[in-house]
């Protein structure tokens, strides 16, 4: 399959900041445990942000708030022969978690500061997360317009258009 073909999965992923520690869950993964930033999928009839809060209750029972939108993120996931475009959001995840049950998959729930995470950068489910603490540590953040009717297949295929274009 070449770069070209590739299907484009878009994902939303938050982060929480608190004392200089980021809002983590560990998961299996493919490549077993892994550590990533609370987020998903976007499911039918969500705005990104809606799912981003939806993402963030489900696998850390944490009310999210979105403050910002750091950027959209492009790696080419040759394991599973997609491309991810992930959209990075930031915002606060105040108090303590509700108690209920975490999302499926989702073994633990973290607070990890930059340096742990980056000690175990062998262990971090995506590439991107390092280089979306670092925009978001520089206070990068971007403005995200999506289209009241655009769905995140809609998005995917815009931005394929737009790949195969560069």
């Amino acid at each position: 399959m070449t770069q070209e073909t590739l299907e484009t999965d878009v994902t939303v992923a938050a982060i929480a900041e608190r004392d200089g520690r980021y809002l983590c869950i560990e998961e299996m993964s493919s490549r077993g445990l892994a550590v990533s930033l609370p987020g998903g999928h976007i499911e039918a009839g969500e705005s990104p942000e809606q799912a981003i809060v939806r993402e963030v209750l489900e696998e850390t029972r944490f009310d999210f708030t979105v403050t910002g939108f750091i950027g959209a993120y492009l790696w080419l996931d040759l394991h599973r022969n997609k491309r991810k475009l992930q959209l990075v959001y930031c915002g606060d995840a105040p108090g303590v978690p509700d108690g209920l049950a975490l999302d499926a998959g989702i073994l633990s729930v973290h607070w990890h500061d930059r340096a742990a995470l980056e000690a175990e950068a062998h262990r971090l489910r995506s590439p991107l997360m390092l280089a979306a603490l670092e925009d978001y540590t520089r206070g990068k953040r971007e403005q995200l317009v999506v289209e009241p009717d655009l769905d995140a297949a809609g998005l995917a295929r815009r931005f394929e258009r737009k790949a195969q274009r560069i």
